[in-house]
């Protein structure tokens, strides 16, 4: 957690971009991934955003959050009880 990722935009990249913050290069292009991995590193993003960032993404996939959403997906279907 709280280590920059950089991938490639394909789309299911882009839909795990709602939850988790990525940075992206366009698939396929070693120039775009160079630059992205030169923006990481000449802090295109500050500690402070980075922090805010793994805050977050450690709050949408902790354990207590991802049961919660799983027992909301299975009351959705009335597959679990209330």
């Amino acid at each position: 957690m709280g280590v920059p990722v950089i991938a490639s935009d394909i789309s299911s990249n882009v839909e795990l971009a709602l939850s988790v913050p990525l940075l992206f290069f366009e698939a396929g292009s070693s120039r775009s991934l160079a630059d992205k991995i030169i923006e990481m590193r000449d802090g295109s993003v500050t500690n402070i955003e980075r922090g805010a960032l793994r805050e977050k993404t450690v709050r949408a996939f902790s354990v207590d959050t991802m049961v919660k959403k799983t027992l909301a997906a299975y009351q959705s279907f009335r597959i679990a009880g209330t």
